[in-house]
């Protein structure tokens, strides 16, 4: 939400650049999207603080809140460098307890956005011609957020925690008579 980025800002003492940054609702296949108004930038380098709600980036409302995005825009007119950094705090399950908690993640990503000619289809670089007006970052944002998510996820004081191995002894009614003849063959070979 455009209208809550300055508020938001202010109130955890981050510092923001007024530029034009233009956050589209779009309906239809492509959602919500996060751009960036190229026709007003001028040839040089930029500084763009945002902060997107999770479905304006592509993510789950309940998982990630506090999204803050810092973007670096080295522009030429033909050419954008963009480096992108991007903190949340993620609501993650532990592997080792299975409990919800909070962790504060943050991820960087540069790329370059160029009139390539040759059209390569490399991650780092993304084709753009003269006639476009905006650079979509959704993705590029949402997909550093994701993978700044840590591959073990460790709740706090969980790993003093005991986990249990063995969960109680095995009732009458889980007894099978047909075992005894394998415990018997068993008992026999131990014993040579």
């Amino acid at each position: 939400m455009v209208y809550g980025v300055i508020a938001l800002l202010s109130k955890y003492g981050l510092p923001y650049i007024n530029c034009s940054v233009k956050l589209m609702s779009c309906v239809g296949a492509e959602g919500v999207m996060l751009r960036i108004d190229l026709r007003s930038l001028e040839a040089g380098y930029h500084e763009i603080s945002l902060a997107p709600g999770p479905a304006e980036v592509g993510l789950e409302p309940d998982a990630f809140r506090i999204i803050l995005v810092e973007v670096g825009l080295d522009y030429d007119g033909k050419k954008a460098f963009v480096t992108i950094k991007a903190s949340a705090v993620a609501l993650l399950i532990c592997d080792r307890t299975l409990a919800q908690f909070e962790q504060s993640i943050k991820g960087e990503y540069s790329l370059l956005f160029s009139p390539n000619e040759e059209k390569k289809a490399e991650d780092e670089i993304r084709s753009i011609s003269s006639t476009d007006e905006e650079l979509d970052i959704t993705d590029i944002v949402r997909d550093t957020l994701l993978l700044a998510i840590p591959a073990r996820k460790i709740a706090p004081g969980a790993d003093e925690t005991e986990i249990p191995v063995a969960f109680g002894a095995p009732a009458d009614a889980d007894y099978d008579p047909r075992w005894e003849a394998l415990k018997a063959l068993k008992n026999e070979t131990s014993g040579d």
